[in-house]
């Protein structure tokens, strides 16, 4: 199991954040290899402030269904690269954000497991 944690600030408010704390493991299910990405999240406070710094936060939504995300993904070359990337500390990450910052494209490829 690997454990990663990249704080994640409100763009308005910068003393406020979101820890995002990411595992990955690895296991076979029904006979396949598959990735299993668990997301918990940590806040500065109890504020909605600190809630919109989680980079999967849409208006509407409570803090409560942002607790706890799990993924399954098959163990493939695509997958194997996206859990590189979601892995990649920000400042090695910034080589391959291109024109978005390493904080912006952390937050795309959050979103994308989400849907």
């Amino acid at each position: 199991m690997v454990t990663k944690i990249f704080r994640f600030h409100n763009k308005n408010i910068k003393t406020k954040y979101c820890d995002v704390y990411i595992n990955i493991t690895t296991n076979k299910y029904k006979k396949k290899s598959k990735y299993f990405i668990i997301l918990n999240f940590t806040y500065s406070d109890k504020t909605l402030d600190s809630t919109k710094a989680n980079p999967l936060y849409m208006d509407g939504i409570n803090r409560e269904d942002l607790n706890y995300e799990m993924y399954k993904l098959k163990c493939n070359d695509f997958n194997y690269g996206l859990v590189d990337y979601l892995l990649m500390d920000m400042e090695k990450l910034r080589d391959y954000s291109g024109c978005k910052t390493a904080y912006e494209y952390k937050s795309e490829l959050l979103k994308f497991l989400n849907f």
